[in-house]
């Protein structure tokens, strides 16, 4: 069993997880795989490992430290919203491969 304490955005968290046989199955389920019994068990270990690897991260003082929310540094740019006229549908269908009245048709691609 692994705990795992720290704060996000909303406050302090504590997790506690176990990676076990019962979690690996229902993962294979999920993911609609059937593993073997050694690719299981190296799911489990590497599983474990970054179970680990995240409680060690949240042992860092990060006390007084702002949440990073963007590696890129990007802000919202605002704009007042203005109304103004709708562009014609029909201009807009002309190019379109495929017209269904005012709509533009797409072949089904889910079954």
């Amino acid at each position: 069993m692994f705990l795992i304490q720290g704060t996000y955005l909303s406050g302090p968290i504590v997790i506690q997880m176990e990676i076990n046989d019962d979690m690996i199955t229902r993962l294979e389920i999920l993911s609609r795989l059937r593993l073997s019994e050694s690719e299981r068990e190296n799911i489990k270990n590497n599983l474990a490992s970054v179970v680990e690897m995240f409680g060690r991260i949240s042992e860092v003082d990060t006390e007084g430290i702002e949440p990073l929310l963007s590696m890129a540094g990007v802000h919202n740019v605002w704009r007042e919203d203005k109304a103004g006229q709708s562009p014609d549908t029909e201009k807009i269908l002309e190019g379109s491969p495929g017209v269904q009245g005012s709509y533009f048709y797409v072949p089904k691609v889910i079954e």
